[in-house]
Formats: C-alpha cells, sequence, structure tokens
C-alpha cells in the first residue's frame, strides 16, 4: 500500500464495498439476505407471525443464519424478534450504525453466512407471490354488511 492510498484512508476511512446495499440491509450483503421485515410491519402481530412461520421454514434450508435487528424499534418489537431468534438458535445482533427509521427500511434482516440469491426476501412480496391465506380480511363497514350477504 503506498503513500497515497494511506492518506485516502486517513481523509476518507476505509472504502467500502456496496455501501447503500448494506447500509439497507443493516450491514450485509442482498445476496446473503434470507428474508426481512420493514420498520413499518415490524410491530403488527400480523406480520409477526408470517416473518416467524416463514424463518421457521428457513431454518433448516439455510446455512448458519444471522438475524440482524434495528436499533430503531421500540424495546417490545426487538425483545419479540430477539426472542425468537433464541428459541431458533439464530444469532441476533441489535445494529445501531447508520439504520433507517423510513417505513420501509428493513427492521429485522436474517442472513446467512453465504451467498444464496434468493429472489424474494420481503414478507410483502412473498404473500403476493405464495400465500393468499395470509392476506388480512378486509375490514367491511357498517353499510356493506347490512347491503350484502355475509361471505
Amino acid at each position: 500500500m503506498g503513500i497515497e492510498e494511506k492518506l485516502e484512508q486517513g481523509f476518507y476511512g476505509k472504502p467500502e464495498l456496496k455501501p447503500a446495499e448494506q447500509k439497507k440491509y443493516l450491514g450485509t450483503f442482498r445476496e446473503r439476505v434470507i428474508l426481512i421485515i420493514t420498520n413499518q410491519d415490524a410491530s403488527q402481530a400480523f406480520y409477526q407471525k408470517i416473518f416467524s412461520q416463514k424463518l421457521n421454514e428457513n431454518v433448516n434450508e439455510s446455512a448458519q443464519l444471522s438475524m440482524k435487528i434495528n436499533d430503531l424499534l421500540d424495546d417490545a418489537t426487538k425483545m419479540k424478534f430477539i426472542k425468537l431468534a433464541n428459541e431458533l438458535t439464530i444469532s441476533s445482533t441489535v445494529v445501531t450504525k447508520n439504520n433507517s427509521i423510513a417505513p420501509e427500511g428493513c427492521a429485522v434482516v436474517v442472513h446467512s453466512n453465504q451467498a444464496v440469491n434468493k429472489e424474494v426476501i420481503d414478507i410483502h412480496q412473498m404473500l403476493d407471490v405464495t400465500d393468499d391465506t395470509f392476506k388480512p380480511n378486509p375490514k367491511r363497514n357498517f353499510f356493506s354488511k347490512l347491503l350484502k350477504n355475509n361471505d
């Protein structure tokens, strides 16, 4: 390593590979990600249940798994995911660096220690693609109940 490279690292820090991707997926690469849940879905019991079911399906399929949890989640939600990871003997880490509070940002990322290149990793996409039975029932208002017969 030459003097110029050392000076650049001193000024700008160590160069990172795909920093935007790593920030989005809480410090890991997209190719390693098995499953994610967004900030807006992480606190909802329905999506927590689906996340747990999908994670159970993937525990035996993949190599060593790890769970990264966004530190910006409320404590009760963080504890639910930490408990889930402990039940499935998956290592969990609460990530405090460069987290996003945007609703579409990642709240929890489950990833492998090697590339798996799963096409669908988001809970919403999994529901749209595979499981019509998991879609929540649309709420019907008072007038629609009066005008239509119950299905």
